[in-house]
């Protein structure tokens, strides 16, 4: 927008002291106004061309000499001559007068480059009262000071022989001030004027407003291989130099001579007209000599009429020669559709400019979306009349940035549809022809798509497409999310025909955690072309709080268009089952959304083997690791996106878990006999609540020739419940303090200790049972009568019931060889503690039998609970555990009801427009029901008969004892192939 040669951006890195941001902002259009005022500027000029005031320039010269060819009168007269190719033009009401010298001759002495940028003097800055300030680099220093050591040197004459632009604009939206630098290095042969004439009056076409426009490109390419007529036609406003081999006269005949596209350009900006004619008597009124030709390009709506106007065409008028009666290629006019309108206001997601607004530049107002401007077209001599053809195409996708052709400076867009050449024929000076353009084949203008801000939920499956139409247009979509995850997603920007499309939408994504998007910009956001394909846009963020995530999706220009198609792919990892495992690994089930066929999954730094993958939902066999959290990673390597759940599974222990006793004491034991009460221990993470399923607890009895039980010796290490747990019968056999020692990984120890003796004992293996209360139940009341470790044969036993209500069946009976015997209670409708007493002569033991309430019934799944498992294989029993609420809880005998189904899977039902997706309702295969008591030790075991042919399932229970109730899901998954 600045300079005349294509160094914007050193420019702007190193003339910050000369170039403010307005200049930094602005949007160059195409074959009419380089600079468009916008919110910037003055209300009434938004839309309007920036110009010089009244279209009268002053400009101020060097004291010094341009070069030894060129001292400073010669080289003034060589710059005025330059002013006059513009002024010159017999419809443009444009004075360009010297005003004289600077007050400086302008060197690397006063042009300095430091650390803080570079420093020039006062009377050539941007806000200096001289307008315009012209440079003669005598000997390269200034341009180096700007460019870097070198840059001035002859070689690269074809980009550093001109430096500036215009540096200031007024908020009444005129310009203020330019400045013009000419290496002198560019100027040491005769041979070396022709080339610089042509860049300086490229760059005093910068200087006063003109911008670069697309014409005869085939110049450029060679295709089609272009003719002498292709180059008389080529403007000198074009955004890059024709490639000669050497000076440029070589193959642009006629190069410092501008146009008919040039001539029409600036005459738009400053037209002669019959206000101001009588400044310019010799010149003819601008709209009365020539034909201007204009109106917009549309999409079409649903019922093919205009509908959304559309940006960043290039409209083509072509003279039809009345010698050939074939299109000119020498006398040609374009204009890009939009040119007036805004390129770039911003976005949702990255921001509208601060502390300066990115729509600064260029109107807001609909009606100039689309719309374009080919007055200016000139008749041939002698003919009152002529015909015009007009053809429409793309902005070649290099012009853009310095070289910006049209509004798109971020990034031109492919023109949507076609259109049929048209001529408009015999046309006076003078006409003035409106001629609308509705492109066909274009992408349709849906007016349900044209809303700025629709808000959705993300559809279950995590894909669908849709459509940024409408200006300004960003699309949000919500889901459900937890903390410590990250997100990937991946946006694909696709032309009409749905192939992945680099020149239309250019996608930003951002991620907005917990917080209105509407509220700031988001916590994460993409950056544009981030993706490794064409079309592809990623945005890999993290999750930092449980709640509602949105993501938006919105185009980098700020822009909204029909053709703006995008399909999108969410992945999201929300939570893994089991959340324990042991080191040796296990099934795992991974929920969320977005998932495909082609992933793979890490548990830490280790690959799981994916055994079955849908959209929400992946079976993966997780490796062997080592106790400790893990990250659980699924990855898809096309597109480069992955989700990660930090620490979401835990093998064995990690850091911080806690190891809590929830042994009942137990009597005195008769050494030869196994304690009542098992000894008990809970694994719990470092909040002291959430259990550890899966937690290697190492067991150890000291002295080491009693036994526990679940080991068959004295020391073993055993994997916790799905509550944490483990326990283990205890055999003691020695007389005294038997200490059982549990063990965790990371440290944590709990003990508990077994009194054992020798004496003559009568032990009652169940001396304490709770029963939920309301109960009727028969239950055995064993004894064993010992001394010193041996059981008595043959001795009378007698039960007497003490207190509460029951019935035995036997109030006497004698032992057996081993010294045990065992007689039934029956209770009915149990609510009251029941004692009773067992005697051996004057030895005697007591039962105590007590109600457990309703209300503190705690029911829990110690096992196969969360199963996972491939078609074919066979669920495993169910194992379920009854206790009272106490701490540590009691074991409770109780009537336990499991009752559910199985469901065949279903797929979700989408829509057409593939946001509308609801989830499958499953088919029920079968049913189950069953109504079990829980053993002495509170455990009850079930498993749910799944029939070969049912295939993948899911099998729902729900299991009741009391109050309480546990919901327990088992998956039978296929496969993938």
């Amino acid at each position: 927008m600045v300079p005349a040669n294509n160094n914007l951006k050193a420019w702007r890195n190193t003339a910050r002291a000369c170039v403010v941001c307005l200049l930094l902002c602005a949007a160059a259009q195409a074959g009419g106004p380089a600079f468009v005022a916008g919110s910037a500027f003055d209300p009434a000029r938004s839309g309007k061309p920036i110009l010089w005031a009244s279209g009268a320039i002053t400009y101020y010269t060097d004291q010094g000499d341009l070069s030894v060819l060129l001292p400073q009168a010669s080289a003034n007269a060589f710059v005025a001559d330059a002013f006059s190719r513009w002024t010159s033009v017999n419809t443009v009401a444009l004075s360009a007068t010297y005003a004289g010298s600077l007050a400086e001759d302008v060197n690397g002495s006063n042009v300095l480059a430091s650390s803080s940028g570079i420093s020039f003097p006062s009377d050539i800055q941007p806000t200096a009262a001289k307008p315009i300030a012209i440079v003669y680099d005598f000997d390269g220093a200034v341009t180096d000071a700007l460019l870097g050591s070198g840059a001035s040197d002859a070689t690269l004459c074809a980009t550093n022989s001109i430096l500036g632009g215009v540096d200031h604009f007024l908020t009444d939206g005129h310009i203020g001030h330019a400045l013009l630098i000419i290496n002198g290095h560019c100027a040491q042969t005769p041979s070396d004027l022709a080339p610089l004439k042509y860049r300086l009056i490229r760059a005093i076409g910068r200087v006063l407003g003109v911008g670069w426009s697309q014409a005869n490109d085939n110049v450029l390419t060679n295709s089609p291989f272009p003719s002498s007529a292709d180059f008389a036609g080529f403007p000198l406003m074009h955004p890059l130099e024709p490639f000669c081999g050497g000076p440029i006269t070589s193959c642009l005949p006629n190069a410092d001579q501008l146009r008919m596209d040039d001539r029409a350009a600036v005459s738009r900006l400053y037209p002669v007209t019959t206000q101001n004619q009588f400044s310019f008597p010799a010149k003819q009124i601008f709209a009365a000599s020539t034909v201007s030709i204009h109106g917009s390009v549309y999409f079409p709506d649903v019922q093919g009429n205009a509908g959304q106007p559309m940006q960043g065409v290039n409209v083509v008028a072509r003279l039809i020669d009345p010698n050939t009666g074939q299109p000119s290629k020498s006398a040609v006019v374009t204009s890009v559709s939009g040119f007036l309108f805004r390129g770039n206001a911003g976005n949702a997601v990255s921001g509208y400019g601060d502390p300066q607004r990115l729509d600064s530049f260029g109107g807001a107002d609909p009606s100039l979306e689309g719309f374009f401007d080919l007055s200016g077209l000139e008749l041939p001599a002698g003919h009152p009349s002529a015909s015009f053809q007009i053809t429409l195409e793309s902005v070649d996708p290099l012009y853009r940035d310095d070289a910006v052709v049209g509004p798109y400076a971020n990034g031109q867009v492919a023109i949507s549809g076609s259109h049929a050449v048209m001529v408009l024929a015999n046309l006076s000076a003078g006409a003035d022809v409106q001629q609308d353009i509705i492109m066909s084949g274009a992408a349709v203008t849906k007016s349900v798509s044209q809303q700025s801000t629709p808000r959705r939920p993300v559809p279950i499956g995590g894909e669908w497409w849709g459509t940024l139409s409408g200006y300004g247009r960003t699309e949000f979509y919500r889901f459900a999310a937890r903390g410590n995850r990250t997100i990937g997603l991946q946006v694909i920007s696709t032309n009409e025909a749905l192939h992945p499309a680099s020149n239309k939408l250019e996608p930003e994504l951002g991620l907005w955690v917990g917080t209105d998007p509407g509220m700031g910009l988001p916590q994460s956001s993409s950056i544009p072309l981030s993706g490794s394909t064409a079309g592809s846009f990623i945005l890999l963020a993290p999750v930092t709080a449980t709640g509602t995530s949105q993501i938006g999706i919105t185009d980098y220009r700020g822009d909204g268009r029909p053709d703006f198609i995008y399909h999108a792919h969410l992945l999201y990892a929300d939570s893994v089952m089991p959340t324990h495992l042991p080191d040796a690994g296990g099934i795992i089930q991974i929920t969320g959304m977005g998932f495909r066929e082609s992933m793979t999954v890490t548990v830490g730094n280790a690959a799981a083997t994916v055994l079955s993958v849908n959209q929400n939902s992946i079976y993966a066999q997780a490796p062997t690791l080592a106790d400790g959290k893990k990250d659980v990673t699924i990855q898809e390597a096309a597109s480069g996106i992955f989700s990660t759940m930090t620490g979401a599974l835990t093998y064995g222990t990690s850091s911080g878990d806690l190891l809590i006793s929830r042994t009942i004491p137990n009597p005195t034991i008769a050494i030869g006999l196994t304690a009542p009460n098992p000894v008990r221990f809970r694994a719990v993470s470092s909040d002291g609540a959430t259990p550890t399923a899966g937690a290697s607890i190492a067991l150890s009895i000291s002295p080491p020739n009693s036994v526990l039980s679940a080991c068959g010796g004295s020391a073993c290490v055993l994997t916790a419940d799905a509550n944490g747990e483990v326990s283990s019968p205890v055999l003691v056999n020695n007389a005294g303090v038997n200490v059982i020692t549990a063990s965790l990984a990371d440290g944590q120890q709990q003990s508990v200790a077994i009194v054992g003796t020798s004496d003559q004992t009568l032990a009652l293996l169940t001396p304490q049972l709770r029963i939920l209360a309301g109960t009727s139940i028969t239950v055995p009341l064993a004894v064993k009568l010992t001394s010193g470790g041996v059981g008595m044969a043959g001795k009378l036993i007698n039960y007497t019931i003490l207190s509460g209500s029951g019935a035995l069946d036997h109030s006497s009976a004698i032992t057996d060889v081993s010294g045990s015997v065992s007689v039934n209670l029956t209770l009915t409708n149990f609510i009251a503690a029941v004692s009773i007493n067992a005697c051996s002569g004057t030895t005697c033991s007591q039962f105590a039998i007590l109600p457990a309430s309703t209300s503190s019934i705690v029911l829990s799944a110690a096992t196969g609970g969360s199963q996972t498992l491939p078609v074919g294989q066979a669920l495993q029993p169910i194992v379920l555990r009854v206790t009272d609420s106490a701490n540590p809880p009691n074991p409770v005998m109780a009537k336990v009801t499991v009752f559910g189904e199985a469901l065949a899977l279903a797929s979700p039902s989408c829509g057409p427009d593939g946001l509308t997706c609801q989830p499958g309702i499953p088919h029920a295969l079968g049913t189950f029901n069953a109504v079990l008591t829980s053993d002495t030790n509170g455990l009850v075991s079930y498993t749910p008969v799944i029939q070969s042919g049912w295939g993948p399932v899911t099998v729902n229970l729900m299991a009741t004892a009391g109050a309480a109730s546990q919901n327990l899901t088992l998956q039978v998954f296929a496969p993938s192939q």
